[in-house]
């Protein structure tokens, strides 16, 4: 039997990690209409932290729901698309979702780690085919190809439409590691008891991922140029 002290001490240490991870920030807001006019300040609170730490609360995984959760503004949580002068709030947001994955179970992880891996592939497939191209048209193609994905998962309704949006882009990707390696480990989320969770992970694992090198570069860099800007 599990004490409960245990799982006390369990959550406590991942809204430790949630804190940390996504802490309230302190963000200059500029006078409107006014050239010379004196910057106000407001505190900026994340929508990621307040998800998790609810999930927390009610004893939930701290992803439960990631795809139906949205922002007291309406945004679905998922939706990392940098638009509104939102571009380092869901900077900071992706590095807190990255800082939560070791809270995953290891079929959880390994579903995560199989969609970055076929994310990669399919980024750097972009990358390779655009090398010619100018930096927009590339740009537009790596959020283009994110957006397809994320609507997919999002949009599945049923186990068998999760699984559909999974193994379309599975098989887009070519061969991938963490899916030949743990198939049955990750199997048990595609079912009909646990396709909501396998959904959450899916948009989890494609809010949170971040290229290397080349692949993807101009959608990473993008996001962390924004994030530096509002810390300097």
């Amino acid at each position: 039997m599990v004490r409960q002290d245990a799982v006390r001490e369990a959550v406590l240490d991942r809204y430790e990690a949630a804190a940390a991870a996504l802490p309230h920030t302190l963000r200059v807001r500029k006078p409107e209409g006014k050239a010379n006019g004196e910057a106000g300040y407001f505190i900026a609170t994340s929508a990621l932290r307040a998800f998790i730490t609810e999930n927390l609360a009610a004893s939930r995984p701290w992803y439960a729901d990631f795809a139906t959760a949205t922002t007291a503004e309406g945004r679905f949580i998922h939706d990392y698309r940098d638009r509104d002068n939102l571009g380092a709030l869901l900077w900071h947001e992706r590095k807190g979702l990255i800082a939560m994955h070791p809270y995953l179970g290891e079929a959880e992880q390994w579903l995560v780690q199989s969609v970055h891996l076929a994310l990669r592939s399919r980024f750097k497939s972009i990358y390779s085919d655009t090398k010619e191209s100018a930096p927009a048209t590339r740009s537009n193609r790596l959020k283009g190809e994110r957006e397809r994905w994320r609507l997919s998962f999002a949009g599945a309704k049923t186990p068998e439409q999760v699984r559909a949006a999974l193994a379309d882009l599975w098989s887009r990707a070519g061969t991938n590691r963490e899916l030949q390696e743990h198939w049955r480990d990750i199997l048990p989320l595609l079912g009909p008891e646990r396709w909501r969770a396998a959904r959450d992970l899916a948009l989890v694992a494609l809010a949170s991922y971040q290229g290397k090198g080349g692949e993807a570069a101009e959608l990473e860099d993008a996001d962390e140029a924004a994030g530096a800007s509002e810390q300097s």
